[in-house]
């Protein structure tokens, strides 16, 4: 979720406006900056002189860079935005899922603000899970006319038409849980 400094929210996907930057240092993400499958890391930007800023990612203020872009542009919105276009990209290309934006430039001191910008990216491993040994479910039970479950006196699972899917039914060999549901 990208978090204005204003407080608004914005989703993900949103699309930052486009501010054409060049690649100085490719983003690369160390091990170590992974906590499980989730990394935060910080593109702390800075005006260099009248329009010219270099935005770089690190994982906190005294670690190293990880990565450094350099654009033309109009202030510290067009630089965040640039840091969030960058991240967004070398996410889709790693497989990397970008789980949260959130904006701190207004944590700068006042006089300072126009020519810093501070962005908080929160990324996730992504993968997707592999189908092996998934199996379609095959403790599906028949519905009788009464609109009770063949098998069912009570009723639980009743609904009105189709099929039912009991209470617990393990839908793979690895999968240890049957509660004697099925039969």
């Amino acid at each position: 979720m990208w978090t204005h400094e204003s407080g608004e929210e914005l989703h993900p996907d949103w699309v930052p406006r486009r501010v054409p930057f060049e690649v100085r240092n490719l983003l690369e993400i160390p091990e170590k900056a992974w906590q499980g499958d989730v990394a935060v890391l910080f593109a702390h930007g800075a005006r260099q002189s009248d329009d010219a800023w270099s935005v770089g990612a690190r994982t906190h203020p005294d670690s190293d860079l990880l990565g450094l872009i350099t654009l033309t542009c109009r202030g510290q919105d067009d630089a965040a935005n640039a840091a969030v276009k960058w991240i967004r990209d070398q996410c889709a290309a790693n497989h990397l899922e970008l789980v949260r934006v959130e904006s701190f430039s207004d944590r700068h001191p006042h006089e300072q603000r126009a020519d810093f910008s501070l962005t908080r990216f929160t990324i996730a491993r992504s993968e997707s899970p592999v189908l092996n040994g998934w199996t379609l479910p095959t403790a599906y039970r028949k519905r009788r006319r009464g609109g009770l479950l063949a098998g069912s006196r009570t009723g639980v699972g009743r609904q009105r038409e189709g099929l039912s899917l009991p209470w617990a039914v393990p839908v793979s060999p690895a999968c240890p849980l049957d509660l004697g549901l099925n039969g």
